[in-house]
């Protein structure tokens, strides 16, 4: 009996989800950041990750290629209680003007480095004004007022995508968690990756692990698509899309 309560509680889950998707693609549709028939004709990759212990260039997640006109690249978390820093790795095939994508908690640091190290964009108030702009090019196009064209330019070559807390913001103490999703694209896309990581458990083994089951995958799929709908709640762009593709059951 209960082995047959649990499974009734889990597919009543999924089902949940499944509608909460619906809605939330309908909303985006809407509102514009669908563009129509494109979703259809976008070929969907998802992979999941679990989160180290020490994050560092060495062990960052590959989040994957970007192609112009051909792939986009998108990734999901959070900083969990305790947890200073997020870092993943992705390269550039073809030099071109990158977009970036940016949802969740304001107070979330996002900088983009060389894999040799050197920043080339940061979104932090702290940062340099020159890598704030670089920043504020990537996420417009064409770029804003005031700054150089071409400064949302990137060459091709592998980068580092590091996410931590802004300094002095409302989350600067690492006692509350910080949801994010990042987008990265450039031109059109034809293939969608999508790289949603998981947090590590307190005092849990660094190795990589397994989800805990259907129960524990419902359970992620719940909590991370509740934050991203509240994240994207008045986004106004079409980044906001990415929420109600990450959590999406079939991907299509």
């Amino acid at each position: 009996m209960a082995d047959s309560v649990s499974a009734a509680s889990v597919s009543a889950s999924l089902a949940g989800i499944e509608s909460r998707i619906a809605d939330l693609r309908q909303q985006l549709r809407e509102g514009g950041a669908l563009a129509e028939g494109g979703a259809d004709l976008v070929q969907g990759f998802r992979k999941d990750t679990r989160d180290v212990a020490f994050d560092n260039a060495a062990n960052a997640r590959d989040i994957g290629i970007l192609i112009r006109n051909d792939s986009r690249l998108n990734v999901v978390s959070s900083l969990a209680r305790g947890d200073a820093v997020d870092v993943f790795r992705f390269r550039v095939a073809t030099a071109g003007a990158l977009r970036l994508g940016q949802i969740g908690d304001a107070a979330v640091r996002v900088q983009i480095l060389t894999r040799a190290g050197v920043l080339v964009a940061d979104n932090a108030p702290s940062a340099e004004a020159r890598h704030q702009a670089r920043f504020a090019a990537f996420r417009s196009e064409p770029p804003p007022d005031g700054i150089e064209p071409g400064s949302n330019r990137i060459e091709t070559g592998e980068y580092v995508l590091r996410i931590s807390r802004i300094e002095g913001g409302a989350g600067a103490t690492e006692a509350k968690p910080r949801n994010y999703a990042i987008q990265l694209g450039m031109g059109g896309y034809r293939r969608d990756f999508d790289t949603v990581e998981r947090n590590r458990a307190p005092g849990a083994a660094p190795d990589p692990g397994a989800p805990a089951g259907l129960a524990g995958f419902t359970q992620m799929m719940t909590d991370g698509l509740a934050g991203l709908q509240r994240a994207a709640v008045g986004a106004g762009d079409a980044f906001a899309a990415i929420a109600a593709a990450l959590f999406g059951a079939g991907r299509r």
